[in-house]
């Protein structure tokens, strides 16, 4: 880090613009020139900045600068209060610049880049700290927590007198969780601007990055900008200024204000690393009469939304920019050109661009919740379950469990222990974990079966992070004769979307837009259980009417993939009624966006330890159970399938593909090539899904996999519908919490595995299977290259003794893969790793794998594989013996 301006014993004349020798030194901000008739401050002293920062453990602002900057601040109020605008500008967790402005000066502190994988706090420097901890400096600026908390992160500065003109001068409070408020250039252009004529951000420079990198001209200039704005707009009225809260947080408790620093990194870092720009999915662009353009929209998730920044890329080459500007729901939405065109035009392709950021209603209430907490405004003492969430604190016992009946639902020795625990009074705090195909849903569904049914009132919320798993626990509550529930659906999500998912129970489904209708409580009903993703938690209409009828139970599944920062506020919102909190969830399956570039992105289950496993898994076979059983759960995951003669598993080596890079990911054509010619000749007319590791590759197998339809059609086949080739293609990503009875897995890397070493994400893709499993590799990488130590490395190298390897080469139109197992001994190990079995299982690589008993490795003898191929024939005639007299399995789910 390096300070960036130099002290100086007098005011400046305004500069002309410096000559390259003398940049380092001078930087004329010409964005301010002739702004308004105030002195402005026009020149930024800078050292010379190379491309790598010189290392520095804190902001290297001096004494001697502070004071520069501070004597151009004279009190501005009676009490001898003076005022300085203050604002930050940040890479996701990481601090890039701080700018310190009065009306005539600016003080820019360049903010070094911290060592490689270093996420620990820098000592804070001296003179800065001086400033920011001075009351009798008023420190003022937009999202002011947001700094504060950035500030302290990174360096362990404490603010004290801060002043959040957020809601200073917009009609919503601090208080208040309405989202009417303003942005500090509205404000500065409301206060000081003609009409007509307001203050724009520099988008280019808001989206650039400020971190580890030499700053141009641009972001220096954005930067004084910025801090002066905020400067201008703390003073225009004293009067609500002298009557706003003043942050402090030296009167923060240092745990809770660590443990609010942390959410905050974690929540920052999750944006930072949102989708920035990509390419909309569209069928049609028609014009208007009024100038504008509707766009039909033809992929859910690369859809138009209202507001999004977008680019029109024409035929002839031109790029318009425009936002979509009508709010309507469903595929069609309206587009306002900037410069719109007269005539006709073709557009070839349209990108969305300024995607990443906080724009739901849970964002801004989860906002709302921090600036409360640190004005001091909400104690988090009453908030039930934050102590022990996010403060280490012992969760609170409660008294003794009343009885349920959970007899009749069909459950296992693991599911009936879930249950047991998730309504057991004594323990209010529960985490259940549930790996692949184990009937998490399934015990959910039970506990508020046996639960409502009880004579004690219960209010149930159950949701997940997705609309589409919420769908699938209304769908399993109705099979199990519950009815009084209703889901509350996202408009984006239902309308002329995902309607048909729905049929099934369309009489339950309450639209988000139905919320704001004056018969949404009656839609609720008086004594009934709710469902709804994460986000639809803060919507304040269903927050009014959840807070009326007192939400008791909260179950929110798929919260191994959420980060704990976005539903603190939920249980704020709920505090007044909620008496019990289940999570469940994998952590062996995916952690939550962003977690593997930022260790502050963490979910609830690494904070606390789990309180029952769901042991019995009901999708995969036998063979792939115990792979996944011995490789990722320490052998405590037993199949409810019986085994089976044939194979599950076939291997196709692609040994002429290779890697290409693609914007941030790779493709391999011709494993997209070979996925489509195994679906074409095998898997078409079956329950089929694609899974690859990089969104590039998905896109590319998707569209080849469209051009093989269309041919089909043009054949006169029609069979299949264009729609496939969205709807069966995933990510690794996208895929968690969905099955088929057939998998095809593209691994696309060929020299290096990247983030396929990642074990969660390769359990995760190799889980999905019901029936059978077919990997597309270049096989060579993962049997002996660099990715041999992954978990698709021993899956592969394990697989091959018993598996089908076919090179993609023979692949002709008409060729079917033969599941034929190898004879090997590795039947047996699927045999044993069935439920009810708990001795050694003996594989055919040599290695020993062990079932849910837990038991220790036996060591080898010295004849030990004539010892294993005699008793490996008598153990076969004992399981021949053993299948025909058949054996004990649970009940069907």
């Amino acid at each position: 880090m390096g300070a960036c301006c130099s002290h100086q014993e007098e005011e400046e004349p305004l500069l002309p613009p410096p000559t390259p020798a003398c940049r380092d030194r001078h930087v004329f901000i010409q964005p301010l020139a002739g702004l308004v008739a105030s002195s402005l401050p026009v020149v930024v002293r800078l050292p010379a900045m190379t491309a790598t920062p010189a290392p520095a453990q804190s902001a290297a602002a001096t004494a001697d600068q502070i004071s520069w900057l501070l004597a151009s601040a004279p009190p501005n109020t009676p009490d001898g209060l003076r005022f300085i605008g203050l604002d930050t500008e940040f890479d996701g967790p990481l601090l890039g610049l701080v700018q310190l402005a009065t009306n005539a000066r600016c003080l820019l502190v360049v903010v070094a880049k911290p060592a490689k994988n270093t996420h620990r706090r820098r000592s804070p420097n001296k003179a800065l700290d001086g400033l920011l901890r001075d009351p009798a400096i008023r420190k003022t600026g937009c999202e002011l927590t947001k700094d504060a908390l950035l500030l302290f992160s990174n360096f362990g500065h404490i603010l004290r007198g801060g002043i959040d003109l957020t809601h200073v001068y917009s009609p919503a409070t601090l208080k208040s969780t309405s989202r009417d408020t303003k942005g500090l250039f509205t404000l500065f252009s409301e206060m000081y601007l003609p009409p007509g004529q307001p203050l724009r951000k520099d988008k280019a420079a808001t989206t650039s990055r400020w971190v580890g990198l030499p700053l141009t001209e641009a972001q220096l200039c954005y930067g004084v900008l910025d801090a002066w704005v905020s400067y201008k707009v703390g003073i225009h009225d004293p009067s609500k200024i002298a009557s706003a809260m003043v942050l402090d947080l030296t009167k923060i408790d240092p745990g809770l204000l660590n443990a609010l620093a942390d959410q905050n990194s974690a929540v920052l870092a999750i944006e930072d690393m949102q989708q920035k720009q990509y390419d909309s999915k569209f069928s049609a662009v028609k014009p208007r009469r009024d100038g504008k353009y509707d766009v039909i929209n033809s992929q859910f998730r690369n859809k138009l939304q209202f507001k999004d920044a977008v680019l029109f890329h024409l035929a002839s080459g031109q790029v318009l920019p425009g936002k979509v500007d009508v709010g309507k729901h469903g595929k069609t939405k309206t587009v306002k050109l900037d410069n719109p065109l007269k005539g006709a035009c073709v557009v070839k392709n349209i990108t969305v661009v300024e995607q990443g950021g906080s724009r739901g209603a849970d964002s801004f209430l989860r906002e709302v919740w921090v600036k409360l907490v640190l004005h001091g405004q909400l104690d988090t003492s009453t908030v039930p379950f934050f102590g022990t969430l996010c403060l280490s604190q012992k969760q609170p016992l409660g008294s003794a469990s009343p009885a349920y009946d959970i007899s009749g639902h069909d459950l296992n020795p693991s599911q009936t222990k879930a249950v047991s625990t998730m309504l057991s009074a004594q323990k209010p705090l529960t985490l259940i974990h549930g790996p692949p195909g184990t009937g998490k849903t399934f015990a959910i569904t039970a506990a508020v079966a046996a639960s409502i049914s009880s004579a004690d009132h219960h209010f149930y919320v159950l949701t997940c992070q997705t609309n589409a798993a919420t769908r699938n626990l209304a769908v399993t509550l109705l099979k199990r004769g519950v009815t009084d529930f209703r889901i509350v659906v996202s408009d984006d999500f239902f309308v002329e979307w995902h309607e048909d998912q729905y049929q099934k129970i369309r009489d339950r489904v309450i639209q988000s837009s139905e919320s704001r209708s004056q018969n949404f409580d009656k839609l609720i009903g008086p004594r009934t259980v709710v469902l709804c993703s994460l986000s639809q938690l803060s919507n304040s209409n269903i927050v009014n009417i959840l807070q009326r009828r007192r939400v008791t139970h909260l179950v929110i599944d798929e919260a191994s993939q959420m980060c704990l920062a976005n539903f603190q506020h939920v249980l704020a919102l709920y505090q007044g009624s909620l008496k019990r909190l289940t999570f469940v969830g994998d952590p062996k399956q995916l952690a939550p966006f962003g977690n593997e570039q930022h260790p502050a992105v963490e979910s609830v289950f690494v904070r606390l330890r789990s309180d029952v496993m769901l042991n019995i898994q009901y999708r995969m076979p036998c063979d792939l159970g115990a792979f996944i059983s011995a490789a990722v759960y320490n052998d405590k995951l037993v199949s409810h399938k019986k085994p089976r003669e044939v194979c599950t598993v076939a291997l196709i080596n692609v040994t002429d593909g290779t890697e290409q890079t693609s914007g941030t990911g790779f493709t391999n054509p011709r494993e997209a090539d070979a996925v489509v010619q195994v679906i074409f000749n095998q898997f078409l007319t079956r329950e089929f899904l694609v899974i690859t590791p990089y969104n590039a590759q998905k896109e590319l197998i998707a569209n080849r996999l469209r051009d093989a339809i269309r041919k089909r059609h043009c054949q006169g086949k029609t069979d299949v519908k264009l729609a496939f080739a969205d709807e069966r293609v995933h990510t690794v990503d996208t895929v968690q919490g969905q099955e088929a009875d057939v998998i095809v897995f593209s691994a696309v890397r060929t020299t290096e595995p990247g983030f396929l070493r990642n074990k969660r994400r390769m359990n995760v893709a190799l889980t999905r299977a019901k029936d059978q499993l077919v990997v597309v590799a270049h096989m060579s990488l993962f049997r002996a290259g660099l990715g041999k130590k992954s978990l698709l490395g021993a899956f592969v190298r394990e697989m091959e003794q018993v598996a089908p390897v076919v090179n993609s080469k023979q692949l002709s139109t008409g060729f079917k893969l033969d599941f034929k197992r190898k004879p090997t001994l590795f039947l047996h190990a699927a045999q044993k790793n069935h439920m009810h079995l708990a001795e050694p299982i003996q594989r055919a690589a040599g290695t020993t794998a062990f079932s849910s008993a837990g038991t220790e490795p036996k060591a080898r003898g010295k004849h030990w594989k004539k010892n294993l191929k005699r008793n490996t024939r008598k153990k076969e005639k004992k399981q021949k013996a053993d299948a025909s007299r058949g054996s004990w399995t649970c009940p069907l789910r």
